[in-house]
């Protein structure tokens, strides 16, 4: 915290405004100068006072929500069973925690416009006994956390009673109405706060009495109205907790996974008026998320997000090094999207020839295998590729990269298991580079091509396969038809 260099900065201009009322040696200066040391007074003494009951570590760990992540702020030492923290212009408004060492935490609080106010926390039952003094927005915050917290005792007890009890839904429905009411107790007291914007944000669309037995009508009606309550144009959002939760399940459960869907919905997103910390946020969270998605196909996201807003310098500071890595790493996955064709190989075989992957298009399905002979993964993988090669079930050719550069190894391997398919080592090569080609970083990976060279499944394991297979055929019936 720069506590130090802000007190040094205003005794630098109470110099100066002294030095001022000297050479004028009137009243109005004078007076001038009496507000300004009872500005610098104020100033100086904006501080947060935590003062603790019960076992408490003598450093204790400040930091602010920043998405799902956390920023460290300070490390304040305990003295007397108490805290001060200097409320300087370093500390933005949002919900800050305070953590041991060990990462668990005492509790949240927080930062608004008030910058002086004092906590008292018994650390056995902080949720029941904490208490804040010359801050309403704390006092909400505190008392909203307790309610929620009886809610969640409340739940656990209907595990183990009957839910349906009648005193047990008059004494959750009187929480929940308690929660309504303070709520609205903040929209009224404490417009525009930090604790403002968290309650508006938890609120969801309603739906209109004209689309409620309407499934389809209520999804596009609750996607299209989502984020009306949320404010995407004050940074403040950031530094809550339930911010990156809000954002999270919009892209990854609300939004159907789709590649073109997903594009369709980002850039839509991003015409709303945003803060630009927001704005860098979300960028380099979708840029994340995309890059190795946990659903084939999807890094055709990530190509597009590149190229339409770090490639159009759409996101700003961010270091341009970073920004030429994430173009080249878009360049090398974009030739190996869905639907794309698949690069040519052209690597020696186990007599020595050179043989392409061109050659082998025949069939229904061609995949591709990149595997080493030492990895125990590729070995378990071929073992039952091996099985599904034989069974016939499937118009399949299997055209193997082997990575290993001892070829010997590599032969004996190939004669021992007796892999009859098409055997091929990527270390001699007349074709690029495969780890360029192929993006290939890791074994096993396996790519499946169809008949017309197109790639139509990547980065899948053998046990997918069949899986793969049923559904692909499937989906092509259904597009015939």
């Amino acid at each position: 915290m720069c506590s130090g260099k802000t007190k040094l900065y205003y005794n630098l201009l109470f110099l100066i405004v002294s030095n001022y009322v000297y050479k004028m040696k009137n009243k109005i200066a004078i007076i001038l100068l009496l507000l300004f040391s009872i500005t610098l007074s104020s100033k100086a003494e904006e501080k947060v006072i935590i003062n603790f009951t019960g076992k408490t570590d003598s450093l204790i760990i400040l930091a602010n929500y920043y998405g799902k992540h956390f920023q460290i702020v300070d490390t304040i030492e305990l003295i007397n069973q108490t805290i001060t923290i200097n409320n300087s212009d370093t500390l933005k408004q949002g919900v800050y925690t305070l953590a041991r060492f060990n990462k668990s935490k005492y509790f949240d609080f927080v930062i608004g416009e008030n910058p002086n106010f004092q906590i008292e926390a018994n650390t056995n039952n902080l949720t029941d006994s904490i208490t804040a003094t010359s801050s309403l927005e704390n006092s909400y915050f505190f008392k909203f956390l307790h309610l929620n917290s009886m809610l969640y005792k409340l739940s656990q007890q209907s595990q183990t009673k009957d839910p349906s009890n009648p005193d047990y839904i008059s004494e959750s429905e009187s929480i929940q109405t308690e929660i309504q009411t303070l709520k609205s107790d903040v929209y009224k007291n404490l417009p525009r706060s930090v604790l403002d914007i968290i309650f508006k944000s938890m609120e969801e669309p309603k739906f209109p009495d004209s689309i409620k037995k309407n499934q389809q009508k209520q999804y596009q009606y609750f996607k299209s109205n989502y984020w009306n309550t949320i404010t995407l144009d004050d940074s403040r959002m950031l530094r809550t907790p339930i911010f990156h939760r809000k954002y999270d399940f919009f892209f990854n459960r609300i939004v159907m996974q789709q590649p073109d869907t997903l594009i369709k919905e980002i850039d839509t997103f991003f015409t709303k008026k945003m803060d630009p910390e927001i704005y860098k946020y979300l960028i380099w969270e979708l840029t994340i998320n995309f890059e190795e998605p946990k659903i084939m196909g999807l890094d055709k996201v990530f190509v597009h997000i590149v190229d339409n807003y770090y490639k159009k310098n759409k996101v700003t500071d961010i270091s341009q090094g970073i920004v030429d890595n994430i173009i080249k790493r878009a360049d090398k996955v974009r030739p190996l999207l869905i639907g794309e064709m698949a690069p040519n190989l052209i690597m020696v075989d186990t007599l020595g020839n050179f043989d392409a992957l061109n050659n082998y298009f025949s069939k229904d399905y061609t995949i591709i295998l990149f595997w080493d002979s030492d990895c125990q993964t590729c070995q378990k993988e071929i073992k039952e590729l091996k099985i599904l090669y034989h069974s016939n079930k499937y118009d399949i050719e299997v055209f193997a990269v082997g990575t290993i550069a001892d070829l010997k190894a590599w032969k004996h391997y190939i004669r021992e298991h007796n892999l009859d398919w098409v055997n091929v080592n990527g270390t001699k090569s007349m074709s690029p580079d495969y780890h360029d080609l192929y993006n290939i970083y890791s074994t096993p990976t396996i790519f499946v091509l169809d008949k017309n060279k197109k790639i139509i499944g990547k980065k899948i394991s053998v046990e997918q396969l069949e899986s793969f297979f049923n559904n692909y055929e499937t989906f092509i019936k259904a597009k015939k038809n």
